[in-house]
């Protein structure tokens, strides 16, 4: 792999951290309205769908096509782990666990990934990727102040749910890297049939809910009217808080490791707090400066 590669591998990688970042702006402006979690999951996976197939379908079809049986289960898998980081990450925090504590047991992922891609993929725990690991992890720590974070120490019903989904986004990474060396899967193909699989779980999971529950369950997390604002949040949402940045993922992990591209991808709550201050208004303190700092520091340690 030439330098080159490996460069527009982690200008990539940071770009997907980047674009995850803006999800609690849309988060912020749905829930707003009015829009529960339900909706936002639908959106942030559905509106994908239907761009990839209306614009990507029919001009790739070939690069879209499954191989084999063993690459359908293996993408249907991806679909659920997908969904499962979705529905754990937001269920984490509405069974009592504060979303800062949430993001950082979620930011774990790449601890997850070095060990499950040194077990899958062959790639070696080096001194300076395990550094790059702790020196990120206590970034991300600082970055959310880990010290006021209420029940820290505590044992909340919704902390296994979010280590859940550091461990399913951890999977996530490792596979896209493992299809990309062993499936040949282009990175494109990936994206598109991890949504349409994802989507298609989401379907069957409100089926059940509807059926066990009541449709109004269902129902209830979608709102009677949407204004412009919603729309826009919810489009947003979908593009750069799902399609985007899976897509960006997915091909940098074609040119970078598993474990580089978990470290890389700590750039996520960098982005949260920088672009929360330009349109939420939240005050950045040193104390995020610095955590922003290590996070930074991390990925340039691990990418050269």
């Amino acid at each position: 792999m030439n330098r080159s590669s490996k460069a527009s591998g982690t200008a990539l990688l940071l770009g997907a951290g980047i674009s995850f970042g803006t999800i609690p702006l849309w988060v912020t402006w749905m829930a707003q309205d009015g829009i529960g979690a339900w909706a936002q999951t639908s959106a942030r996976i559905g509106i994908p769908v239907l761009i990839l197939v209306v614009f990507v379908l029919p001009f790739a079809r070939d690069s879209l096509r499954i191989a084999s049986g063993r690459n359908l289960r293996l993408l249907i898998l991806n679909g659920l782990l997908m969904l499962i980081s979705n529905v754990t990450y937001i269920s984490s925090m509405t069974l009592g666990t504060p979303p800062t504590k949430a993001i950082l047991l979620n930011q774990m992922s790449p601890l997850y990934v070095a060990l499950i891609g040194a077990l899958l993929l062959g790639e070696k725990l080096t001194r300076r990727r395990l550094a790059a690991v702790l020196i990120g992890l206590a970034g991300t720590a600082t970055l959310l102040q880990v010290w006021d974070i209420q029940g820290m120490l505590n044992f909340q019903p919704g902390d296994m749910l979010a280590m859940v989904t550091g461990v399913t986004y951890a999977t996530m990474v490792v596979f896209g890297r493992w299809s990309g060396i062993q499936e040949g899967s282009h990175p494109l193909k990936l994206s598109f049939w991890t949504f349409i699989f994802a989507l298609s779980w989401l379907i069957l999971l409100a089926l059940i809910v509807s059926i066990t529950l009541g449709p109004e369950v269902v129902a209830l997390q979608f709102p009677r009217s949407v204004s412009p604002r919603t729309v826009a949040s919810a489009v947003g949402l979908a593009l750069l808080g799902s399609g985007v940045p899976f897509t960006l993922m997915y091909l940098g992990l074609s040119r970078t490791e598993a474990g580089t591209a978990s470290i890389l991808l700590l750039s996520e709550p960098v982005g949260v707090f920088v672009l929360s201050f330009l349109w939420l208004g939240q005050p950045i303190d040193l104390w995020q400066i610095l955590g922003g700092v290590l996070v930074l520091s991390a990925g340039v340690l691990v990418a050269r």
